[in-house]
């Protein structure tokens, strides 16, 4: 329980963000539906009316933002990396580099590469500038298995899971092209590295939660069930080899984080590793 919380395993900034903005906006409208009335009896139909519209108004802004959920949290991220919010942007740029770092430690084929950044965490760019192909194989079309009505939206929470939980038991048929054991640990490491890094520098982190729900769902696609007590193992295991990793190859994390910065080309990057 500690450790998930050292590392983060219910934050995720943006969603954080958005949901103060959206529930002072909220109550703020519906302060307003609530002082339309009086309003309009003391100072006049005009007030009364504009308190109308703005609470009306709120709550479509409200709807829309939740219909819009993922877009929107993928605009906050970009934006509060612009503004560099409360030390986003240096956060998010030790993140990145930290996956790349342990990416290539691991072996696993970099996708593409992007000098500048385009946001971190992304839904469908979740180690930021770098994608990597998870397998040596590529990413062959793997379906999932379906999630248990009684498993967390991610790998490790503070609560446990029993083993014997009929309601969060994984369906143990395996899965075509499912990533092995060994693809799920290399996996487990890269995703893990970028709030591993975040706390190691800053002390704490701040975008976990997503992180272990894109390793809950890799965990899910792999050829042998695995069970939803060791889902939770395997999210802890990663944390404590990640850190030790990142201790060993602190010097290369840190010049990482500088090339980042000054956006250098993946040539550069790799062979700041190399070195």
């Amino acid at each position: 329980g500690e450790t998930d919380t050292m590392i983060g395993v219910a934050n995720y900034k943006a969603l954080q963000v958005k949901n103060k903005v959206m529930g002072g906006f909220m109550m703020t409208g519906g302060l307003g539906l609530l002082l339309s009335g009086s309003a309009g009896e003391t100072r006049g139909a005009p007030l009364g009316l504009g308190l109308v519209y703005f609470g009306y108004f709120a709550l479509l802004v409200n709807f829309t933002v939740g219909l819009f959920g993922t877009q929107a949290n993928d605009w906050l991220s970009k934006k509060m990396y612009e503004m560099n919010f409360e030390g986003y942007r240096d956060r998010a740029v030790a993140c990145e580099a930290a996956h790349l770092l342990v990416t290539w430690l691991c072996g696993l084929p970099i996708q593409t590469y992007h000098r500048d950044h385009q946001g971190y965490p992304l839904k469908d760019q979740p180690l930021g500038r770098t994608q990597i192909f998870s397998s040596r194989r590529g990413d062959p079309a793997v379906t999932p298995r379906g999630r248990p009505f009684g498993l967390p939206p991610w790998a490790s929470l503070e609560q446990d899971v029993e083993a014997d939980d009929v309601i969060s038991r994984i369906d143990e048929e395996p899965i075509r092209n499912g990533y092995t054991p060994k693809e799920i640990d290399h996996l487990s490491l890269v995703l893990m590295a970028g709030p591993v890094a975040e706390y190691t520098k800053f002390g704490t982190s701040t975008n976990g939660a997503t992180v272990y729900q894109q390793l809950d769902t890799c965990m899910l696609m792999a050829q042998t069930a695995i069970p939803a007590e060791k889902m939770q193992g395997q999210a802890r295991w990663a944390i404590i080899r990640v850190a030790k990793l990142l201790k060993q190859h602190d010097k290369k994390l840190t010049a990482l984080i500088e090339a980042l910065n000054r956006e250098a080309s993946l040539v550069e990057c790799l062979a700041i590793i190399e070195t």
